[in-house]
C-alpha cells in the first residue's frame, strides 16, 4: 500500500463559509495558480461527477477528479488521474470545527502508479496539494477579515 500523506491548514472562517468557498471550483482558480480551466462533468459534488481541467506544471496535464463521496461542509473524497501521467491519487478532505473557532482543513492523500512514475507522482501530488491548500487557506482568511488581499499596490479586504 502506498504511503498515506497528510497536510492541513487552519482558518478563522467557520466551516459553512469554508465549504461555500471550496465547493465553488472557480475559487480553486482564484486561490492558486495550480489549476486552469476547471469545469464540472455531471452535477457538482455528486458521486461519480467529475471536475476536469488542467494542472499548470511542466506538461500542463489534463486532469480528472472523480467524486467518491461528499458530505457538504464535512468531507469530500475523490480520485484524481490523468491519462498522460502514469499515476493516480486519492484525496480525502475534511472540514473540522476548531474548539477556538474557525475551521481545520485536513487533506489525506496517496498516489499509486507504475514504478516509473510512482515516486515522481507522489512528489507532484505533494507539490500540488501543499501549494493549493496554502492558497485556499489564504482565501479563507481574506473572507474571514483576518487578512487583506494585496493586489498590486492596493489592499482589499
Amino acid at each position: 500500500m502506498p504511503a498515506q500523506r497528510y497536510c492541513s491548514a487552519s482558518t478563522e472562517l467557520d466551516r459553512e463559509h469554508v465549504w461555500s468557498l471550496f465547493s465553488d471550483i472557480e475559487n480553486w482558480l482564484v486561490c492558486s495558480d495550480v489549476y486552469e480551466r476547471l469545469e464540472w462533468q455531471g452535477s457538482p459534488w455528486v458521486t461519480n461527477a467529475s471536475i476536469v481541467g488542467r494542472v499548470r506544471h511542466n506538461r500542463n496535464e489534463k486532469i480528472r477528479y472523480v467524486v467518491e463521496k461528499c458530505e457538504p461542509a464535512r468531507l469530500v473524497s475523490y480520485v484524481g488521474h490523468s491519462n498522460e501521467s502514469g499515476f493516480a491519487s486519492h484525496r480525502t478532505i475534511r472540514f473540522v470545527d476548531r474548539e477556538e473557532g474557525g475551521t481545520l482543513i485536513e487533506i489525506h492523500y496517496y498516489t499509486v502508479g507504475s514504478p516509473d512514475f510512482a515516486v515522481a507522482g507522489e512528489k507532484f501530488v505533494q507539490w500540488l496539494t501543499e501549494r493549493w491548500i496554502d492558497g485556499f487557506a489564504r482565501l479563507c482568511e481574506v473572507h474571514s477579515g483576518a487578512v487583506s488581499l494585496v493586489i498590486g499596490s492596493q489592499a482589499r479586504s
